[in-house]
């Protein structure tokens, strides 16, 4: 999970030209879910081959992220326009050992 915050906080750095971050996290139905919302550029293409900035070319950011959730067991979701800032959203079972 690291990882895909890590990922993400970096594009949002990198590319989201934004004013502000907010981070969730809350435990629903033995599901942790996190969302990361940023008010920035936002994006169209939200193809996995491209990372999780508009016109990213070679990146596989948003690729890698999908790949690392489904490796939890979870779920990632990405909401993003042009303009409108994004939002990723990401639910993984919650195991208890």
């Amino acid at each position: 999970m690291f990882l895909i915050f890590k990922e993400a906080i970096n594009n949002i750095a990198r590319h989201a030209e934004c004013a502000s971050v907010s981070l969730t996290i809350k435990v629903s139905r033995n599901r942790l879910i996190v969302e990361i919302q940023d008010d920035g550029r936002g994006f169209s293409d939200l193809r996995p081959q491209k990372s999780l900035s508009q016109g990213a070319g070679s990146g596989h950011g948003l690729e890698n992220m999908q790949s690392r959730a489904e490796e939890l067991g979870g779920h990632l979701s990405v909401d993003s326009a042009p303009g409108h800032g994004t939002r990723l959203k990401l639910m993984v079972p919650i195991r208890k050992p």
